[in-house]
């Protein structure tokens, strides 16, 4: 019933949460089961798997759980997806990983093989910013490193972004985001100065230097001590 009313995509969750998973031929079966589905029933409709990130929930074999789609039918895309502000390549503490790199090795993995959206965060809601909204303008630097250094290299057909507007500012990474997914010379730096009229130099330089403290920190000084907001 919820294909024949028109959506055009269907993206599962594979795990039965973010850090447990069932078994993978199970998982396999039930991927199989939902593609062949689609494909017969719904062919106008394109399914996806989401790709989530979290570093110690593998499959009896050792390898990364949600990297199972790999095994499953072309026909299934991949949603491949990040957390947080952080990019792809840089230190990510978080999910029980060091960084987000595996996620790279989906993407190479894949490419050519199937259909590929790349699908970060650009705002949460999590313990720091539930009871404190916090400004976190890294993220709009984090969505430049990964659409200029990183996704680019791949054949990504798509980018979406998971927002849920509670941190203060959000909009503004969903902005550029939008903007920079079909003008990727476009630096968080330039867009930044885009808003001049909206806040005044003054702020826009503040924002500038805002964010190279907390890219510094985050990434350079110490992983972690975004732990201490």
């Amino acid at each position: 019933r919820l294909l024949a009313t028109g959506v055009d995509h269907v993206v599962w969750q594979i795990g039965t949460s973010e850090f447990t998973r069932p078994a993978s031929d199970e998982v396999l079966g039930w991927i199989e089961t939902g593609v062949d589905h689609v494909t017969l029933e719904h062919p106008s409709v394109t399914p996806w798997a989401w790709i989530h990130i979290t570093c110690d929930l593998e499959t009896e074999e050792g390898e990364p759980f949600f990297h199972l789609p790999l095994k499953a039918d072309p026909t299934l895309g991949a949603f491949v997806h990040t957390t947080m502000f952080y990019t792809v390549s840089d230190p990510a503490p978080v999910y029980e990983c060091e960084s987000f790199s595996h996620q790279l090795d989906f993407l190479e993995a894949a490419n050519g093989e199937r259909e590929q959206v790349f699908f970060p965060e650009t705002a949460w809601w999590l313990g720091f910013d539930d009871n404190l909204p916090l400004l976190m303008p890294v993220t709009g630097w984090s969505r430049e490193q990964d659409i200029t250094r990183m996704v680019r290299d791949y054949d990504v057909m798509g980018h979406v972004t998971f927002t849920t507007g509670r941190e203060w500012t959000y909009w503004q990474y969903d902005h550029y985001l939008s903007v920079a997914t079909w003008d990727a010379s476009l630096s968080w730096s330039d867009y930044l100065d885009r808003l001049s009229p909206i806040y005044g130099g003054a702020t826009v330089e503040a924002l500038k230097q805002w964010t190279a403290r907390q890219v510094e920190d985050f990434y350079v000084t110490n992983p972690e001590i975004y732990f201490y907001i």
